[in-house]
C-alpha cells in the first residue's frame, strides 16, 4: 500500500498549476503572498516559475499544512498549537523531522475508516508497516525541505492577509478552501487536538465580497475559482473545462488580461495547436537492444492533436496529463493519465485515460511497448519525480467484443467485466509498476516478440493443410 498525504483535500489540476508556473515565469514579481497554501503543490509550482523561495510568504490554518510548514522553515512543530495522545511523539532523540512524520502518519490513521472488513485489512496493514511508513515519510519530508527551503511560513488566516495592499511589485495568490464534502475532517483527528480559533471559510457567502475587496489594489491579485461557461473572460487567465461538471476551472487576477504580459491561455481563445516539426516513426521502423525510448511530458493541445492523428476523433477527455512516446526522438505514441482519485486518497492507482500509437508493420503487438513503458518503474519515478507521493500502478478501461483482450496478457490484470447492453464488454484492468528501467522496457519487448513469433510459426507450421 503506497503511503500518501492525503489528509489535505483539494489539489488543482496539473494544467492549472503549470499556467501558474508558466504566469509567475512572466510577471516575474519580486515578493508573492500565498495564504491557504495547503499542500504546498502551487508553491512549487511558483517556486519552478522563477521565485526564489526567500521572497515567497506562506500561510494556512490547517495542522496538515502548519506541520509542512515548520518543517521547511526549520521551526519546532512543538510550536504549533496542538495536542497528540501518541507516546512516541517528542520522545527523546527524536528529530524534529522524526516528530513530523510521526504526526502526520497518525493523523492519517485517525482519517482511515474501518467499518467494512476491506477498510480493516488496510487498516491492520497500515498499523503493520508503520515504521517503514514513518521511515519513508521523513525521507521525504527530508526530500520536500530542500525544494521548499527558504520559504517564509505562518499560521494565519486568509482574511487577515488579504487586508493589506502590498504594492505593486507583489503577487498575491489564492485557492480559496471549496471542498464542502467534507472540509471540517481537514481540521478533526481523534487522538489530537489542534487549537484553531479562526472561522471556517465559506465560499457560497465570502469569495465573491473577498475578490471585490481585491479590484483594486495595487498589487497583482490571482485567485483559483469555479464558475458557469459564459462568463466575461476579462479577468479570466486560463480555464480548464470539465464536461462533467459543465464549469470552468479557472484563474482569475484583479486586472484586464490584455495588459499582462501573457500570450496563451485565455479562456476562451480559439487556438488550432500545432505539432512543429514532429518526426513521425515509420512504420517500417525496426527497433533493437539499441533503441531510446523515452516519455516526455507535453502541453494537453498537442497531445489531443496527437491523439486524434492516431484515431478517430473522441472528444473531450479527464485526463490531466499528457506524454509522447519517442523511439530514438522519433514520435511513437502519446498518452494521457489522471490522477485525482490518487490526490484524495481514494486509489493508490493513477488512471490511465487514453493510449495510442503509430502501427509498426514489422510487430502486431506493437502496442505493448507503450503499456510497458507507461506500466514501468521509469514511469512511476517520471511521474511523480520528487513530489513525494508514490503511486503504486495504473488503471485503465478497455472496450471490446471479446471477453478479455490478449494484447494485455502479462500486463495488465482484470480487475472487473461488464457486458454492455450492444454485445461488448467493458473490461477494467490494473497493474502495479514494474521495477524496469526505459532500456529494459525495450528489451523487454522484444524479448516477448522473439518468444511470440516463435510460437506463431510453429503454430502456422503444425495447422493442417
Amino acid at each position: 500500500m503506497g503511503f500518501r498525504l492525503k489528509i489535505f483535500q483539494g489539489i488543482l489540476p496539473s494544467a492549472t498549476r503549470s499556467y501558474l508556473r508558466y504566469f509567475v515565469s512572466q510577471v516575474k514579481p519580486k515578493k508573492v503572498i500565498m495564504p491557504c497554501c495547503g499542500q504546498f503543490t502551487i508553491v512549487k509550482a511558483v517556486i519552478d516559475g522563477g521565485v526564489a523561495p526567500e521572497n515567497i510568504y506562506c500561510s494556512d490554518i490547517s495542522l496538515f499544512s502548519s506541520i509542512l510548514g515548520y518543517v521547511f522553515t526549520d521551526r519546532d512543530i512543538k510550536e504549533i498549537p496542538f495536542v497528540a495522545d501518541d507516546p512516541k511523539l517528542f520522545a527523546e532523540g527524536n528529530t524534529n523531522m522524526r516528530n513530523a512524520a510521526i504526526l502526520l502518519y497518525d493523523m492519517q490513521l485517525a482519517q482511515l475508516p474501518h467499518k467494512n472488513y476491506y477498510q480493516q485489512y488496510v487498516r491492520n496493514e497500515f498499523l503493520e508497516q508503520k515504521e517503514q511508513m514513518l521511515s519513508d515519510l521523513e525521507r521525504r519530508l527530508q526530500e520536500m525541505h530542500q525544494d521548499f527551503h527558504g520559504i517564509h511560513y505562518e499560521i494565519a488566516d486568509m482574511r487577515e492577509q488579504l487586508d493589506p495592499d502590498y504594492g505593486k511589485d507583489t503577487l498575491v495568490v489564492i485557492n480559496p478552501p471549496t471542498y464542502r464534502g467534507g472540509y471540517e475532517n481537514m481540521f478533526e483527528f481523534p487522538g489530537i487536538t489542534y487549537k484553531c480559533d479562526f472561522p471556517m471559510f465559506d465560499f457560497d457567502v465570502e469569495f465573491i465580497p473577498l475578490v471585490e475587496h481585491e479590484v483594486n489594489k495595487k498589487h497583482l491579485f490571482m485567485t483559483f475559482r469555479f464558475m458557469d461557461v459564459g462568463v466575461d473572460n476579462k479577468h479570466l487567465l486560463f480555464g480548464l473545462y470539465k464536461t462533467s461538471s459543465k464549469k470552468l476551472y479557472a484563474w482569475w487576477v484583479n486586472r484586464d488580461f490584455a495588459t499582462l504580459p501573457v500570450s496563451r491561455g485565455i479562456v476562451g481563445e480559439e487556438k488550432e495547436p500545432t505539432l512543429g516539426k514532429t518526426s513521425f516513426i515509420s512504420m517500417d521502423y525496426e527497433i533493437t537492444e539499441n533503441t531510446k525510448l523515452a516519455v516526455r511530458e507535453i502541453h494537453r493541445d498537442r497531445a489531443l492533436l496527437l491523439r486524434d492523428l492516431l484515431c478517430h476523433k473522441m472528444g473531450a477527455t479527464d485526463a490531466e496529463s499528457f506524454y509522447e512516446v519517442f523511439l530514438d526522438n522519433y514520435s511513437f505514441g502519446v498518452f494521457g493519465m489522471h490522477a485525482q482519485a490518487f490526490h484524495m486518497g481514494k486509489s493508490d492507482y493513477l488512471f490511465e485515460m487514453f493510449g495510442f500509437n503509430v502501427p509498426l508493420h514489422k510487430y502486431s503487438r506493437n502496442n505493448r511497448l507503450l503499456m510497458l513503458a507507461l506500466t514501468s518503474s521509469a514511469f512511476q519515478n517520471q511521474f511523480y519525480g520528487k513530489k513525494g507521493f508514490t503511486p503504486i500502478g495504473i488503471d485503465t478501461v478497455c472496450f471490446s467484443k471479446y471477453r478479455k483482450m490478449k494484447l494485455n496478457n502479462g500486463i495488465l490484470v482484470v480487475t472487473h467485466r461488464e457486458k454492455q447492453k450492444n454485445g461488448d464488454y467493458k473490461i477494467k484492468y490494473r497493474a502495479d509498476f514494474r521495477d524496469e528501467t526505459y532500456p529494459e522496457v525495450v528489451k523487454h519487448f522484444l524479448d516477448e516478440e522473439i518468444v511470440y513469433e516463435k510460437d506463431r510459426t510453429e503454430r502456422r507450421d503444425n495447422t493442417p493443410k
